[in-house]
């Protein structure tokens, strides 16, 4: 899908880097057995993989959106709609943006409101709930699951 979609003109960026070794890579598969988990921020590309290729993630996974990420509507929506039958948890920045999740937060002019370090904040609390649940841990479910309350900027799904 990745080559057509280079050929086609309509693959984006991952195009400039594409070439025999990267499809041999993908060609292999990407999963490595030392990943337990998955924390996906603002990811996009959706169209190269679809649903055929999120479900082999196979692990347990956590999205995180911001608000006023594009791909949070495009990618981010198609992604959760494949990963939650999966047990995925997907969690929303009310306020944040693609680079909500970044050393550049709030500076990208990409529409983002919410304070930076508030937004790395929740991005920190949840990865680690999400971790700690990911190895065994059930201390944090509050957290995942919506019950207990890290931000009126958060939206969990």
């Amino acid at each position: 899908a990745m080559q057509t979609a280079c050929d086609a003109g309509t693959g984006g960026n991952v195009c400039s880097d594409w070439g025999d070794e990267w499809a041999a890579r993908f060609e292999a598969g990407g999963a490595d057995v030392r990943f337990e988990g998955v924390v996906a921020m603002a990811p996009g590309d959706y169209s190269l993989f679809g649903a055929a290729g999120v479900a082999t993630v196979g692990v347990p996974s956590l999205l995180m959106t911001g608000e006023f990420d594009g791909e949070r509507t495009a990618d981010g929506a198609s992604y959760w709609g494949d990963l939650q039958p999966l047990g995925g948890r997907y969690v929303n920045i009310v306020g944040g943006a693609h680079n909500t999740f970044d050393d550049v937060s709030g500076s990208m002019g990409d529409g983002q409101t919410i304070d930076p370090e508030v937004g790395f904040r929740i991005v920190r609390t949840f990865a680690f709930a999400f971790s700690e649940q990911v190895f065994g841990s059930d201390a944090y479910a509050g957290i995942l699951d919506g019950t207990v309350e890290v931000d009126g900027a958060v939206e969990v799904f």
